[in-house]
């Protein structure tokens, strides 16, 4: 009961949080606000729930005539489906709306329908309920040993029909799976230990991961337990069947003008980002040593490639690119680059590693030896990302790198040495700072040198009009 009575008080804050916000504009809104219908007494929308990624499905009874139009709206109350043709009143109606990562998949939908429904209420989605679970909860703790063997889901790949099953020896509290994008693929709850199996689950195109995870719950439901999951990695099973079409990928172009490369990171670790201008939907990744045969390293579908250089002993990285890529449930294979679509280009690793490792000094030498506001981290010595540092025993010149992405730790570059205790580090503040220091100082001593002179030669001929007395002068030297 106590469980219970969380569960409905949380469900009600959130609501109630809900309620509060705005809704966002969207291409359906004019559509929606044109419907000027009365109201259908007796017209009800029932068995709401998610029923894939991006869809929901509902039933419609009680309607005089048949709706012209349905929509559905997330909890800010914006429009993120709309229907106006296949509308019927017997049967489920399903509809979709875009979704990809977890911020993008709705906490709560409602469906609306012109006429208007006396009764179309808020249902929680998925993640929403996902939320409930995991982010309202007490501390999570391990699962024994027994609910490891009992709860671990299997996941089960079915890659030609883009498709993957879920199987454990019993259910748990909350069963779910999600893609690379953290985007919830599949979601259930259970009270009671039954055998678990979710079957045809879809793979969201281009994915390059997918898991399955139980999580139980803990002291009567108050806190949960750390999740159980399987995952199955598919960069693998893209790239094979991107170059499984006639001469893909073929030879290493002979001109990598249409490669674009940019540097980020420090000397130590040296990012490098790799672009191709195209249409439709391109995606890259690369190997390392050979075309056909290297380690795959990296994989990106729509955006810049990134690729750590620095760990990479091979001569040479090729970057392949393919544009126009497509994803056909049942195909042979279903991921489709056209016939000599795939471009390979060869990049020189030691070539690239020089070039990124200029660009990175020359980014942070316009810092003009002020801490990046960004980073926030300093090289040993208390020495600040950009800062120009002069080492006195071996006349080399350093520069204090940033991290590379990912990374807290900022590096020395640009120099052979790089142990600041073989010499003197000063950075150019420090030197500039040094030289105005022996500048004023000089300056200072031969003010007072000449201060000396003049109060010498006023004793002088104070003496020697005073009282007829020769007085030997002492020379400059003498005060030197």
């Amino acid at each position: 009961m106590t469980t219970t009575l969380l569960r409905r008080s949380i469900a009600a804050l959130l609501l109630s949080t809900v309620s509060a916000q705005s809704a966002e504009s969207s291409q359906w809104d004019a559509q929606v606000a044109s419907c000027t219908a009365i109201t259908e007494n007796s017209g009800d929308i029932y068995d709401v729930s998610q029923t894939g990624f991006n869809s929901v499905g509902f039933k419609l009874r009680g309607y005089s005539t048949t709706p012209t139009a349905v929509w559905l709206k997330n909890e800010e109350g914006t429009v993120i489906a709309y229907a106006d043709t296949g509308l019927a009143t017997t049967g489920t109606i399903t509809m979709t709306y875009a979704a990809s990562g977890d911020t993008s998949q709705p906490l709560t939908v409602h469906v609306q329908t012109c006429p208007n429904s006396y009764n179309s209420t808020n249902v929680r989605a998925w993640a929403g309920i996902y939320e409930d679970v995991t982010a309202y909860k007490g501390a999570a703790t391990e699962p024994t040993a027994g609910e490891v063997s009992a709860h671990t889901p299997t996941l089960t790949l079915d890659w030609q029909n883009q498709e993957f099953d879920v199987s454990a020896t019993y259910t748990a509290a909350l069963n779910y799976a999600k893609d690379a994008s953290g985007t919830l693929l599949s979601l259930t709850q259970s009270d009671t230990d039954v055998a678990s199996a979710v079957n045809d689950i879809n793979i969201p195109a281009l994915t390059t991961s997918i898991s399955a995870c139980a999580t139980l719950d803990d002291n009567n439901g108050l806190d949960r337990k750390n999740p159980l999951c399987d995952e199955e990695n598919l960069v693998g099973q893209i790239v094979t069947d991107l170059e499984n079409r006639g001469t893909n990928p073929g030879a290493a172009q002979t001109d990598n003008a249409p490669l674009t490369t940019t540097y980020s990171g420090s000397a130590s670790a040296i990012m490098a980002r790799f672009g191709v201008t195209g249409t439709d939907t391109c995606v890259m990744y690369a190997r390392s040593g050979t075309i056909g045969a290297g380690a795959v390293l990296g994989f990106a579908k729509g955006e810049m490639l990134s690729i750590e250089l620095s760990p990479i002993a091979d001569a040479k990285l090729y970057v392949f690119s393919c544009c126009g890529v497509t994803v056909t449930a049942g195909n042979t294979p279903p991921v489709d680059c056209p016939d000599s679509s795939l471009k390979a280009f060869e990049v020189d690793v030691a070539a690239a590693k020089e070039a990124g490792t200029l660009e990175i000094a020359a980014a942070l030498a316009s810092k003009s030896g002020t801490q990046s506001s960004d980073l926030q981290v300093f090289c040993t010595g208390g020495y600040a990302v950009g800062e120009y540092v002069v080492n006195t025993t071996t006349s080399q010149n350093c520069t204090c790198l940033g991290p590379a992405d990912g990374e807290v730790v900022a590096d020395w570059g640009d120099c052979t040495s790089t142990d600041e205790d073989s010499g003197v580090w000063w950075t150019q503040g420090q030197v500039i700072a040094i030289g105005c220091i022996t500048i004023a100082a000089g300056a200072i001593a031969i003010a007072a040198v000449c201060w000396c002179m003049l109060q010498k030669r006023a004793a002088k001929v104070a003496k020697a009009t005073g009282t007829g007395t020769q007085v030997q002068i002492t020379t400059l030297a003498n005060y030197t």
